[in-house]
């Protein structure tokens, strides 16, 4: 398997473990999880690194499915998370970076 096929395979049982653990705390009515939880539906998927699902530093890395419901993830501390809404409010979108200037010293 390619490294690009390999990184692609983790992305999507990353989404997974993201949609799973979304679909739990909506059962339970209860939007708030600990790492312990992360963990278990890790280990239903064969997901190796469970502190890697909750680390998503853009909005790119987030399942489709979150950015058209706008659910994305907060880290609240001491193991745990939240689901929130508001993707544009957590993530913000940087404008483009101006041509560099070269400069003589």
């Amino acid at each position: 398997m390619s490294k690009n096929n390999q990184q692609q395979d983790v992305s999507n049982k990353k989404h997974l473990v993201l949609e799973t653990l979304l679909e739990r705390c909506q059962k339970r009515n209860n939007l708030i999880f600990d790492n312990d939880l992360v963990k278990e539906i890790c280990r239903e998927y064969y997901f190796g690194n469970p502190f890697d699902v909750t680390k998503l530093d853009s909005k790119d890395k987030l399942p489709l499915s979150f950015l058209t419901k706008d659910i994305c993830l907060l880290y609240s501390g001491k193991g745990r998370h939240r689901f929130v809404h508001g993707v544009d409010k957590l993530y913000h979108t940087f404008g483009h970076i101006q041509d560099t200037i070269e400069q003589m010293y």
